[in-house]
């Protein structure tokens, strides 16, 4: 009895944690599309009306699934252009978004 209930509480345990696993990264997933977005349309605000917003948005998330190192620096990015004027956006997150945007040339509008 104790083997069987030792082994169902190990099968538990595995899928508790396979759970938990597959929900960190959906919700890793919706945090980098959303800090792509947001850098993406920022640059497009700010910087050039032409650029393309999706297809930035595309290869950001691509890169920031691949490379955590992209995907803080996204998130750094864009936490630090919230809430500032686009004059203000250069000198204060110039760092934190140095390799980030933009993630494509401009082509066309959005």
């Amino acid at each position: 009895m104790t083997t069987i209930l030792k082994t169902i509480c190990a099968a538990a345990l595995a899928l508790g944690l396979a759970s938990c696993t597959t929900t960190k990264k959906i919700a890793t997933d919706f945090d980098t599309d959303l800090e792509c977005k947001g850098v993406c349309d920022r640059y497009a605000t700010c910087y050039d009306p032409q650029f393309t917003v999706s297809a930035c948005r595309e290869n950001c998330n691509a890169k920031a699934k691949n490379d955590g190192a992209f995907r803080r620096s996204t998130d750094a990015c864009n936490e630090c252009m919230t809430g500032l004027a686009c004059v203000e956006v250069t000198a204060a997150c110039g760092n934190d978004c140095r390799g980030v945007v933009p993630i494509t040339p401009a082509t066309s509008a959005r």
